[in-house]
């Protein structure tokens, strides 16, 4: 079958691998073994996966616990206990043209679409339940790459781990979680990327303050930066996104000012001035968080439209319009 498949791709005929992604966080509701997505399929962890991180530090690694509010105790392990399951294209070229990177394109192009599916599960179910904050770590990857001896087999670093808070999802949790990473399967764009990876670091990679308040900020910047009087017009964007249809012009105001405070301090924290303290830099950055969890559902939930502008100046000026013909 392997020789087939490079076979086709050669010929230049359209040729998908199977992938399967490992992830540790949460569990899936009771009797609940398989669920389908726009992405691809997730699943209960089999006895058959072992041999993805069978004698791998993951083996040994243990796992997390968490005893719920009713008493009971939720545990994970850390060599993962769903699996996504997905085909993703697969590329290549007998034509070097004298580079001896000649096989890095069609390998980059493969990593890139799992990495997108991965971001749009996570932030997903990041989404689903705000108040809750859910995380799940890919733990392992396997891409079946024919041309790869080892299985394209790569496997989490055991610091990865750290943010964790077990949790098994009940059933309208878990159809909260496919409804939304769908819409940010079927909505995500390029020009958007970057604000869902520095979304996903914010709220699960980074331990430190000052890094969680500039990620979180970054969002805001992907989404509506532009070039000149940039805290006025990110966070008038903002307020405008986040100000229900109808509401008090007073409300939009004391929206922005709220804003207009954090994107000061994250430039405080940025260029170095003194002055902010752990306390508030903390305060700061878990408002930042909420402030970006809540654009991205509104803008993938609700205002698709946006997403379809590939600019984050021209997103933040049809807002920015929107908000004037409200007054």
């Amino acid at each position: 079958m392997s020789v087939a498949m490079i076979r086709l791709s050669l010929q230049g005929e359209d040729v998908s691998i199977p992938v399967r992604v490992g992830f540790s966080g949460i569990l899936l509701p009771d009797g609940c073994n398989t669920i389908e997505m726009t992405g691809g399929i997730i699943r209960a962890t089999r006895e058959e996966d072992r041999y993805f991180w069978s004698g791998t530090p993951l083996d040994s690694s243990g796992g997390a616990s968490m005893r719920t509010a009713d008493g009971q105790i939720t545990k994970i392990s850390h060599h993962g206990d769903i699996v996504l399951e997905l085909d993703v294209p697969y590329t290549i070229s007998l034509d070097r043209s004298d580079d001896e990177q000649w096989w890095l394109p069609g390998k980059m192009a493969t990593l890139a679409r799992i990495n997108e599916a991965v971001g749009n599960l996570r932030l997903g179910l990041l989404l689903s339940k705000p108040s809750d904050r859910y995380t799940i770590v890919q733990s392992w990857t396997s891409i079946a790459d024919p041309m790869d001896p080892w299985n394209g087999l790569s496997y989490a670093n055991e610091s990865a781990f750290f943010s964790l808070r077990p949790a098994q999802l009940g059933e309208v949790e878990l159809g909260e979680w496919v409804r939304w990473a769908n819409l940010v399967d079927d909505h995500r764009t390029s020009s958007v990327s970057v604000s869902i990876r520095r979304m996903l670091m914010a709220s699960s990679e980074r331990s430190n303050p000052e890094d969680i308040l500039v990620d979180a900020v970054m969002v805001w910047e992907n989404l509506f930066g532009c070039d000149f009087d940039t805290t006025k017009k990110i966070t008038g964007a903002l307020a405008v996104l986040l100000s229900p249809e109808g509401g008090r012009s007073s409300e939009k105001f004391d929206r922005q000012k709220s804003y207009k405070r954090i994107y000061g301090l994250r430039s405080r924290v940025v260029h170095g001035v003194p002055g902010p303290d752990l306390m508030e830099v903390g305060d700061g950055a878990q408002e930042a968080v909420d402030v970006s969890i809540s654009a991205l559902r509104e803008i993938f939930g609700e205002q698709h439209y946006l997403l379809a502008i590939d600019s984050s100046d021209k997103r933040g000026e049809k807002l920015r319009y929107k908000g004037e013909a409200r007054n």
